[in-house]
This record gives structure tokens, C-alpha cells and sequence, in this order.
């Protein structure tokens, strides 16, 4: 494990040597994606408006019966000769947060500011990784594969490099996504990760995560390694966007993400908090630490309506 630690931190600086950081400035891909993919397939935009009419339909105020266990599988890709390696302890790490995160724990929320702290609860939402495959048989939930391909972008950039969803490209191929939350791990080109919003085809639905922001290390590290990021593109997968991109009362609007350790409070104008340490934003992993009330509804909604088959 030293030693894959040792690796990984070579690989680190080497990215940050020639300039694709680990942690980029614009951390999160999934708006980018979901851009290119109205350009370029012609039945995801009707996809996603029937999707988001579904859930808007959904009745919010209604409280799930019980916690809503989502099935996970995890697929990890690593180069060939060990490097960009994720170990399954880091799997069962990142889990974890999720669970933490999603579960408004008390070690997560502690540092929500005493304006917003009635605003923190639990989502009813967790994580498991699936007992089962797609054919029955029985399996532990994460899936390996050694790869010639050292880096991976989307499936929807214009450029077609290798994409991680597909086998031959040295990836690996989505399980059913109707019943399965698939999480893709390895070495991105660019971003910490990015989520497929509701309406994706489904080889593509899911989020893929950068190695070095999956799990809470040894390939992870500090600022960056309590999970946040997975958490945050799982609330994308869940139908949530950013801050400055979403349409919820009570997120305060705001017009950009923040990064690192933002002061509070922070704001642009007399009388306005930016609520950067929301999941969905971009600061350090030690400053995210909750959803509001109406992300988490929107995100029972989609669980509840056009997700429906992937938890138990």
C-alpha cells in the first residue's frame, strides 16, 4: 500500500508538471457534458425535459416511507503497470462519505454556519454496493480492469478520446442503469469528475470520479480527500446543479463557485451569503457539508420517479 502511495504521488506531480491539475479550476465537468450532449444526440434534450417534467410532477413534501438504499457498483480502471491504482478499501471509503454526507452527520454538518443550520437534515439516502450482478450471480459490487489506456475523457467530447464507459477503449461497460448507480474510477485528462444527468443514455448514466478525488486515500490527499467530490457529482446524478445554476428558493443566488477556503461570510453585496460550503460547490473537502431542504427533496423526487428501479 506505501508503495502504491509513493506511486500515486509521482503520478501527482507529474500531472501538475506539465499542467492538468489534480484539482483544476473548474472542477466539475457534468455541465460541460451535458452541453455537448444536446449538440450532439438529438433525442437527449426531449430525454431530459420529460425526465425533469416527471420529477417537477413528483409531489416533494411527501416523505419517503424509509431510507432508499441505492445499488452501487463500482468499476475501476488503472494502468497497466499499477499506477492511477484504487484500492477496494478506498471503495468502501468513499461509501462511507456518501453515507456520512447524504445522512447529515453530525462531524459533516458542524460547520454549517448558524444562519443556515436549520436548513441540514438527513436525506434518507444511502449507498450500498451491490450483492448482485446484473446476471444474478454474486459479487462484491466493484469491477477491475488493468488498462493500455493511460488517460480517459467523456463520451460526449467532440475530440473522441478514450472514454472509461467503453470496454474498447480500455474501459469498462455500464451495468443495467436502471437498476445500478455506476461509478467509474480512473485518470481523467481534465476535471475531478462529472455526472450524467437524468435523460442520459443509459451505457452513459452515471459519474465518473479522478482517482485522486475518489475515497480518502493514499491516492487521494489533502485538501481533497474526505469524498466530497463523489458527493457532489452524485447530487448531479440525483438532478441537482450547481449553486449559481439552479432554481431553488432556498440556495441564495449567487453567480459563481468558490474555491479552496472562502471566508464567511462571503459575499459580493451588503446583505448576501454566498453558501459556498453547500455540496454543490466547489471549496476544499474539509468546507462542503450539507444539502438544503429543497435539494433534497429534488433529489428524493428523481429516486422516487425516473431512478426508481436502482434502489431498495
Amino acid at each position: 500500500e506505501r508503495t502504491m502511495g509513493l506511486l500515486n504521488d509521482i503520478v501527482r506531480n507529474f500531472r501538475e508538471w506539465i499542467g492538468v491539475q489534480a484539482a483544476p479550476q473548474e472542477p466539475c465537468l457534468t455541465m460541460t457534458v451535458h452541453e455537448q450532449a444536446l449538440l450532439r444526440d438529438e433525442g437527449y434534450a426531449a430525454r431530459r425535459e420529460e425526465a425533469q417534467r416527471q420529477i417537477s410532477l413528483y409531489s416533494k413534501k411527501v416523505a419517503p416511507p424509509a431510507v432508499m438504499t441505492v445499488r452501487t457498483v463500482v468499476h475501476l480502471v488503472h494502468y497497466r503497470d499499477g499506477t492511477m491504482y484504487v484500492s477496494d478499501k478506498e471503495v468502501h471509503d468513499q461509501l462511507a462519505a456518501l453515507n456520512l454526507c447524504f445522512a447529515a452527520a453530525k462531524s459533516k454538518v458542524s460547520g454549517v454556519p448558524l444562519t443556515w443550520k436549520k436548513l441540514t437534515g438527513d436525506s434518507m439516502i444511502r449507498f450500498e454496493l451491490a450483492t448482485h450482478d446484473p446476471d444474478g450471480k454474486p459479487t462484491t459490487g466493484i469491477e477491475r480492469r488493468k488498462s493500455n489506456t493511460r488517460a480517459f475523457g467523456s463520451e460526449e467530447d467532440t475530440s473522441k478520446p478514450a472514454c472509461i464507459k467503453r470496454y474498447v477503449d480500455g474501459g469498462l461497460e455500464a451495468w443495467d442503469a436502471t437498476r445500478y448507480f455506476n461509478v467509474w474510477v480512473g485518470n481523467l485528462l481534465t476535471g475531478a469528475g462529472y455526472a450524467r444527468y437524468p435523460g442520459a443514455l443509459p451505457p452513459d448514466d452515471g459519474v465518473v470520479v479522478d482517482y485522486l478525488r475518489f475515497g480518502l486515500g493514499p491516492a487521494a490527499s489533502s485538501p481533497n480527500n474526505l469524498g466530497h467530490h463523489g458527493v457532489h457529482e452524485a447530487g448531479h446524478w440525483l438532478n441537482l446543479r450547481h449553486l449559481w445554476e439552479d432554481r431553488f428558493l432556498d440556495t441564495p443566488s449567487q453567480t459563481r463557485g468558490h474555491y479552496g477556503q472562502p471566508p464567511f461570510p462571503c459575499c459580493p453585496t451588503p446583505g448576501a451569503n454566498h453558501m459556498y460550503m453547500n455540496f454543490m460547490d466547489y471549496p476544499d473537502d474539509n468546507v462542503t457539508c450539507f444539502f438544503t431542504p429543497d435539494q433534497r427533496a429534488e433529489m428524493l423526487a428523481t429516486l422516487t420517479t425516473v431512478r426508481s428501479g436502482v434502489w431498495y
